[in-house]
């Protein structure tokens, strides 16, 4: 029996413990004892090994066969991932589309425009990729995603297909634990604190790696300053949740601040000029886009009102 009838060999041995003997198994098979018995050695005459041990009362596997058992069990597994992975591409209608996201970001971008997007093209399975910016680019450039959503195109290393969502400014979250809290005031005027003295004060940041950790090393680089970093996490609402409670100063994007909401905190917006946010969506210049992912691209830029434009980096 050769390896491509390796699902009869597993279906033959699993009904040769199941029963603890031939005749029996063979019975159940529907085949005659002889031949199962044939089929089994010579199997082991082309393994070079016995892998039923046929010593006891009942049927086994020798430690042989348990090898050449998970063996076809690997065998059978493969298939079945090979089969399921390559169905997914079987027909045009069953459209697959793979995201690479940093999953902070993915938590407030995806929601905004994938439910919208999954409702108009019912048939279309999306996968999200959810790693760091430079291993989603990396995946991106060797095929493994479709589409790269990130923060701000100048971090983008290599030439890709941008479409940016446009500016959004950053706010500097100041607690009531630090000297330079205002507590009669909620949102600061722009120029009314010295931002060095700000980036002087302890911070709670994300880690490094994303975009709006850059933009925060950028500041401390501009101003020259030796930080007091209290708390470094990888989601930045866990940085905000962590400052809005005392634990240090941070600086967040716009759309990821209440600013309507009070509390015992400060925020002190920062000028566009000096650092901004804005949202992409990328893919390799060299693709050529399906209708279902021209829409998907016009979803994207919809639902966050920005105006479409496509740049190569």
């Amino acid at each position: 029996m050769s390896v491509m009838d390796y699902p009869n060999m597993l279906h033959y041995i699993d009904m040769l413990l199941k029963y603890g003997s031939f005749t029996k198994a063979a019975k159940a098979l529907f085949i005659s004892q002889p031949h199962l018995t044939q089929v089994i050695k010579k199997t082991e005459q082309s393994l070079g090994v016995e892998i039923i041990d046929r010593h006891g009362a009942s049927l086994q596997l020798t430690h042989a066969g348990k090898i050449y058992y998970n063996y076809l069990k690997s065998l059978e597994q493969g298939h079945e991932a090979f089969k399921s992975t390559l169905s997914e591409y079987g027909k045009p209608e069953n459209e697959v589309i793979r995201i690479g996201v940093f999953p902070a970001l993915g938590t407030y971008l995806l929601p905004l425009f994938l439910p919208a997007f999954a409702n108009s093209y019912p048939t279309t399975k999306v996968m999200i990729e959810e790693t760091w910016p430079a291993k989603n680019e990396q995946k991106l450039l060797d095929e493994k995603i479709d589409f790269f959503i990130g923060q701000n195109p100048e971090t983008v290393t290599t030439n890709l297909a941008i479409y940016e969502a446009g500016k959004q400014n950053y706010y500097i979250l100041i607690p009531n634990t630090s000297k330079l809290y205002c507590p009669d005031k909620h949102i600061l005027k722009e120029g009314s604190i010295d931002i060095k003295e700000i980036l002087k004060e302890r911070l709670v940041l994300t880690t490094k790696g994303g975009a709006i950790r850059r933009h925060v090393d950028y500041l401390i680089r501009k101003y020259r300053i030796n930080p007091k970093i209290a708390i470094e996490t990888a989601t930045i609402y866990t940085v905000i949740a962590l400052a809005k409670n005392g634990a240090g100063v941070t600086i967040a994007p716009e759309p990821l601040l209440d600013l309507s909401e009070k509390g015992l905190y400060n925020l002190y917006p920062l000028p566009e000029e000096l650092i901004y946010l804005s949202y992409f969506i990328s893919h390799l210049p060299s693709r050529k886009l399906s209708d279902t992912e021209k829409q998907l691209i016009q979803h994207f830029l919809n639902a966050l009102s920005f105006s479409c434009g496509s740049q190569e980096k």
